[in-house]
């Protein structure tokens, strides 16, 4: 469900960015990092972790992003501030 607080042109952006090869590209990194570091730790779920847990697991993927390809940190960096901002005006 869209807030109605958030600017009809983020949400154009939003839907816009995640149609893009890009954006499959850099999920697709992020979902083997992150799954790489659930097995690395035992774990068969990310649900299964408590919040701190996940974040720094999330902390973890992105930093094993970064030294293998910085290009993707780049993007997904990029990416999470579009995320921050969506948050942001979600809450005015």
């Amino acid at each position: 469900m869209a807030n109605s607080s958030v600017p009809s042109w983020m949400s154009e952006v939003k839907e816009d960015t995640i149609k893009t090869n890009e954006w499959n590209e850099l999920s697709k990194h992020i979902y083997d990092a992150v799954d790489q570091h659930l097995s690395q730790s035992h774990v068969s779920y990310f649900t299964d972790l408590t919040e701190a847990e996940k974040n720094l697991l999330l902390e973890r993927a992105a930093r094993s992003l970064a030294s293998s390809n910085g290009g993707i940190l780049r993007l997904f960096k990029f990416l999470f501030k579009i995320k921050q901002l969506n948050e942001f005006f979600y809450y005015l």
